[in-house]
């Protein structure tokens, strides 16, 4: 069991966020989970948020904030108001029991965009250059996919059920053509 994962050892409290749906996410790779506070939050727990980056999933570092952040090159480019919401992950209830500790799916794009511009601007160790393809790749995604739905809902239309599985298969081919991998 992942170190962010707890189990049920009292009721959760009844103002604690649940997950009320469960998938793993064919775009970044890792398990999502929706809120049932709000049905367009969609979190992922630590573990996952880290392995979305290559990382190992018990990568450890200050509660709150992952190691690979706290290290020379992305942390100059965490700005303050990201860094309040990594070191302060929302917990919510998992459907079959027990609490996580996780982060708005805004906070992976972001911390994206962070590392992008660690890259930009020449900050990386060479070890994490493959952390940086992670999060071009997400933002990739991020950026087809937001476009699509705004241009949808320009038009007062949903988006298509398995809309994300041709977005995949575009950003698989992609990334195929370029020699890396997704």
């Amino acid at each position: 069991m992942d170190a962010e994962y707890r189990p049920r050892q009292q009721a959760p409290s009844p103002k604690m966020p649940k997950a009320i749906s469960e998938r793993q996410s064919k775009i970044l790779g890792v398990k999502t989970h929706v809120l049932d506070e709000d049905a367009a939050r969609v979190v992922v727990t630590r573990a996952d948020f880290q392995e979305a980056y290559g990382q190992h999933r018990r990568a450890g570092g200050a509660p709150g904030v992952p190691r690979f952040l706290t290290r020379t090159g992305p942390k100059s480019f965490i700005n303050a108001d990201l860094a309040v919401r990594l070191e302060s992950p929302v917990e919510f209830s998992l459907p079959g029991g027990g609490t996580a500790l996780g982060y708005d799916t805004d906070v992976v794009v972001e911390v994206a965009q962070a590392i992008m511009d660690a890259e930009t601007a020449g900050a990386l160790r060479p070890e994490q250059k493959a952390t940086a393809r992670a999060a071009r790749a997400i933002v990739r995604a991020a950026a087809k996919m937001g476009l699509r739905m705004a241009l949808l809902d320009e038009h007062g239309m949903q988006p298509r059920a398995g809309a994300s599985d041709d977005l995949i298969r575009a950003l698989t081919d992609e990334a195929r053509v370029k020699g890396l991998q997704l």
